[in-house]
């Protein structure tokens, strides 16, 4: 069968969108490394301006998805009650209620979070950037991580093309494949409410630890966020925490059953050089506005050779103030070398999610193929 996933792009309506760039290579990647011909994916890219009207949106198309991933939005303050993006959070809550799973991240997943469960979050003193360190909570930890079927030397990338027209509210067609894929249909039975909830007690069920098959010890993953919310206000709202940082609060976080809904924190999407190219924007925006913060270097990023050079230019920076200092950034020339490589662990997660979601959408509950 086709797995119908529908990338939602509440950043950026054009259709060189690095938002959606970033979540299209995820969704292949994680296809990618799933053995079998059964796993079809075919996604949609909905370009959606959150400060616009709902009524543009095409609802009947985004509803014929088995699946989304719904991109964050820029901030626009710390208050998440206040954000314009909860207007169309709350109408894909609605209108998208009968999706197999809905895979929220960053502000999406805030604004989520605050409308099921009341949850607030928190302005922090400095920015929370860089790659940080996760583990399972012991109950996760202990009835999972037989992993899944891999594919061996299977291309990140799978073949096919993605037309993208970048209107607002608009659907944008492809078909991407794991491997070669028989031809099917997406008529299936959907995951109804929360079965196999665990009430409050912020367990998740069988199909939830699914998501963190193969994900052990420490795991990294990308933070980059001014607003947080606490891993310690999910605990008390009985939202099941599916990976913790100590450092950097929750990185993902689901509904009970463990799939209908999926919260991201942090985010598993990003490139190796999304970071570095943060931190550049971050420098010029400085330059030209220095009452903003400052930017710290991502922590834990770049090798330490290079983070050394780089406490150096940030010296020069906040002492000239020149643009012309953004063309001297010492980044390195590949970042195949990062400190801390998180792609194995996206493509293992986007890999549970998309092996998950086929499961039910075909049979009505897990099935492993471990």
């Amino acid at each position: 069968m086709v797995v119908r996933v529908g990338i939602v792009d509440l950043i950026s309506t054009r259709p060189d969108s690095m938002t959606r760039r970033v979540f299209l290579e995820a969704v292949h990647g994680g296809a990618g490394q799933l053995i079998g011909d059964e796993y079809r994916v075919e996604t949609t890219v909905f370009g959606i301006d959150p400060k616009g009207s709902v009524d543009d949106v095409d609802w009947p198309a985004l509803t014929a998805m088995d699946a989304l991933i719904v991109s964050g939005s820029e901030p626009t303050g710390t208050a998440i009650g206040a954000e314009p993006c909860l207007t169309i959070i709350s109408r894909i809550l609605t209108e998208c209620a009968a999706a197999t799973s809905v895979l929220f991240s960053c502000q999406s997943a805030h604004a989520a979070l605050h409308l099921l469960h009341g949850i607030d979050r928190h302005r922090l003193p400095r920015r929370q950037h860089g790659v940080f360190a996760h583990t399972l909570p012991l109950e996760a930890a202990a009835t999972t991580h037989r992993q899944i079927g891999l594919a061996v030397d299977a291309s990140p990338i799978a073949a096919g093309l993605v037309h993208i027209a970048g209107l607002p509210g608009s659907a944008e067609h492809g078909d991407i494949s794991g491997l070669a894929a028989a031809a099917g249909t997406s008529d299936h039975p959907r995951l109804a409410g929360d079965a196999g909830a665990s009430g409050d007690s912020g367990l998740v069920g069988d199909t939830g630890r699914s998501l963190t098959a193969g994900l052990a010890g420490a795991v990294p993953f990308p933070h980059s966020r001014w607003n947080a919310m606490t891993s310690a206000d999910l605990r008390a709202a009985g939202v099941p925490l599916l990976l913790d940082s100590a450092e950097a609060e929750w990185h993902l976080a689901t509904s009970p059953d463990g799939l209908h809904h999926v919260f991201l924190q942090g985010h598993p999407e990003y490139l190796c050089d999304t970071m570095a190219r943060e931190y550049r924007r971050d420098l010029r925006r400085w330059i030209a506005d220095p009452t903003l913060p400052f930017p710290d270097i991502p922590q834990n990023y770049f090798p330490a050779d290079t983070h050394r050079q780089l406490l150096d230019h940030a010296a020069q920076v906040r002492t000239r103030r020149d643009p012309a200092l953004l063309d001297e950034l010492p980044l390195p020339a590949t970042f195949d070398d990062v400190a801390h490589s998180w792609a194995p662990h996206a493509q293992q997660f986007f890999a549970n999610w998309i092996h998950a979601i086929h499961a039910l959408c075909t049979t009505g509950a897990l099935v492993p193929t471990y």
